[in-house]
This record gives structure tokens, sequence and C-alpha cells, in this order.
């Protein structure tokens, strides 16, 4: 967590369960990018198996359930028929990779491992395995399946987009044409400030990301604010790509907002982007505090927004960083 203690990090994460849980969401503090990945999949898929027990079922229609990661995978994973996947270790697993990103047409030059040069393949060969119970093995043509006519929505920072171009490879592996699945816009796959709407055709369904890395908007300062700025963050309102003439992110039916890794004092005041509520510019507000307005923001557009019998939303906050060697800064 660059720039927080780890008792900051815990008084954060407090505040924002208190204002999620009020909106019905499920919350993922994660540790590990693999066990919230395993969680989101779980969303999708777990109940249509049957190695899953009916205590996940009634987690979806009861969200509070998840707070405490309380889903059971298999019929004997415990007494209570429940399950914590964030109690587990990391396996070796000879079957793995799900996939190699030499086979993958949909991921960022920048993001392949093994064509840039790598030459090991260790660290794509290890599995999460719950304490527990046990996660079932990804099925592509079964996920598709389970996406006809839907749309899944990646929103967030880049650990969000990491994780839905792995998702697009995986549910790739089941399309033996892969001419069948493209961007809707003719957009390529690279770094840039917009969104990615990725169709397969066959199954009607869309994974989409969209790059707002605060969830709400960063613009230009009000006129007559001093020098020091550069820019500022509207704490009290959506990015804009949310909204009904872009994104519409409240018509999906799975839905993965994430944001914590912007959210440090380097990438805010110490580039001179300040916080604005309404037309005021909040000199004063530190990063932590913005950081939990945003929240309660997103929680009152999701209150407003969101059509729960519809929609599932999970929202991830911070997880292992993928810069190299970032210098801790104070917040």
């Amino acid at each position: 967590m660059l720039g927080l203690s780890v008792k900051r990090v815990a008084r954060l994460a407090m505040a924002i369960t208190r204002r999620l849980e009020k909106a019905g969401m499920v919350l993922l503090l994660t540790v590990t990018a693999a066990s919230a990945v395993a969680a989101v999949l779980l969303l999708l898929a777990c109940p249509a198996l049957p190695r899953c027990s009916v205590a996940f079922g009634s987690a979806l229609s009861a969200p509070k359930k998840l707070w405490g990661f309380g889903f059971s995978v298999a019929p004997e994973a415990s007494a209570s028929g429940e399950c914590d996947i964030f109690d587990g270790e990391w396996v070796w697993d000879d079957s793995y990779p799900l996939y190699e990103s030499r086979d993958c047409p949909f991921v960022d030059t920048a993001f392949r491992c093994s064509e840039n040069g790598r030459q090991d393949t260790s660290y794509a060969k290890w599995r999460w395995q719950p304490s527990h119970c046990d996660l079932p093995r990804f099925d592509a043509k079964s996920m598709l399946e389970r996406l006809r006519n839907k749309r899944v929505i990646f929103a967030g920072d880049s650990i969000g987009r990491n994780q839905w171009e792995s998702l697009l490879c995986m549910l790739a592996t089941g399309v033996s044409n892969k001419s069948s699945i493209y961007e809707t816009n003719g957009n390529p796959i690279t770094k840039h400030k917009g969104f990615l709407i990725f169709k397969f055709t066959d199954y009607n369904c869309t994974v989409e990301y969209y790059r707002p890395p605060f969830l709400v908007p960063q613009g230009h300062a009000p006129a007559g604010t001093p020098m020091v700025l550069n820019s500022t963050i509207r704490v009290d309102a959506m990015d804009w790509m949310s909204g009904y003439n872009r994104g519409k992110w409240s018509d999906a039916d799975l839905l993965i907002l994430n944001s914590g890794h912007w959210w440090l004092y380097g990438k805010t005041i110490g580039s001179g982007n300040y916080f604005q509520e309404g037309d005021e510019v909040k000199m004063d507000m530190t990063v932590s505090d913005a950081y939990i307005r945003s929240i309660q923001t997103l929680s009152d557009w999701l209150h407003r927004e969101i059509n729960t019998s519809k929609t599932q939303t999970v929202f991830r906050t911070y997880s292992p960083t993928h810069f190299r060697s970032v210098p801790a800064r104070h917040n």
C-alpha cells in the first residue's frame, strides 16, 4: 500500500465497507489479484455448477453474506456449508496456465511477458487453493453460455484492466473462430484513456473496460484557482463514462469496479491535482478523506442507478501494485 500505513488502510477499509454495505455491494478487499478474479468468476459460474452449494446462491440474493466471503463451492466445505476463498495458499499446478499470451490476440503488447523476453514460465504455474474447499476449474464454454446476452463491465484503473484482458483471453479459449470476437468500435487494444468493448458474436455478450482510474472525473480547475493546481478531481460526481450517453454502467449484468492505486499523494496533490466539491476546490482535503468522499459518491450512485435484481456489483480495493519500483509517498 504505497503511501499508506497499515492502520490507515484499515480505517479506510472500514469507512469504505460501511458506505458500500449500505448500497448492497460485494466488497473485495483484495490481498491477491487472483483471489479477486476467482470471486468475480464465481459470481457468474458458481450458482449453475453442481459442485456449488445452496449457500452461494443464497449469498447472491443477500449480498451482505459475502462481506465475510461466506460462500461455498463444495458441499463438503465445512459444517456450516460456507467457505472463505481468501483463506488459502498458492499451490503448484502443472496444468496451468489457462491460456498462453502468444495464443491470445487480446493482450496489450506491454503485458506479453514471454514475447517480451521473459525466459522463465514458473510464475504462471501457481493456482490459488482455498483451505477448506475447492474452486471449480474454469470452463470457457460453460462460462460463455452463462454470459449469453449479457454485459460484463470492468471500470477503474490498470489493475482492473489487467483482469479484463485476462478474462478476455480465458473466454477466447472456448471460441474456435477468434475473428468472431471483436472490438465494437474497431479500436485496437492499446493504452489509452477511453473504453474498449469486445463482443463475443456467437453468444451476443460483451466484456467491456472503461478507464476512469478514480471512478470520479478529473478535469480543469475552475477559473481563479491558485496556480499550483494542474487539475481537480471531482469527488462528488461519477465519471462521465458511467452515464447514459456513454457506458451506461447501470445496464451491466456484472459490474466490477476498482479504485485505489491512483489515490496516492504523488498522483494527486503531489502532482498539483487537488480535490473539488461543487465549485469549491478543497485545498486542505487529504487524499484519504477525498477517497472516502468519492466512495460516498459511488454509493449514492449505486442507490440511484443500479437495479440490484439485474446487476451484481463488485468493488475491488487495493491489491499488490504492478509497478516495478515506486517509492512510497506520504499521504
